[in-house]
């Protein structure tokens, strides 16, 4: 779930790194940049957008389990961890 969650954070986070490097290029050579607000605003949405996009992807090509979940137990004093059958 850790994976998921970093994976759906540097989705987000991509475009606002991609803006950076553009502002600094805009800086660093003197051409003009547009105003910051309304660009983070278009890059909020996009940023959005490819988050839900990495969750639709993840539905689609999770792994799925087709046999039953049998859940921890105990059986002679031992735990037997859950598990699928």
């Amino acid at each position: 779930m850790m994976r998921v969650t970093l994976e759906s954070l540097l989705l987000f986070l991509v475009p606002f790194g991609v803006y950076a490097m553009w502002v600094a290029l805009a800086r660093r050579f003197g051409f003009d940049s547009p105003a910051f607000s309304q660009a983070a605003a278009y890059l909020a949405a996009i940023g959005l957008v490819l988050v839900a996009l990495s969750f639709v992807m993840l539905g689609f090509f999770a792994e799925r389990h087709n046999e039953a979940y049998v859940p921890a137990h105990m059986d002679n004093g031992q735990l037997i961890e859950g598990q699928f059958k």
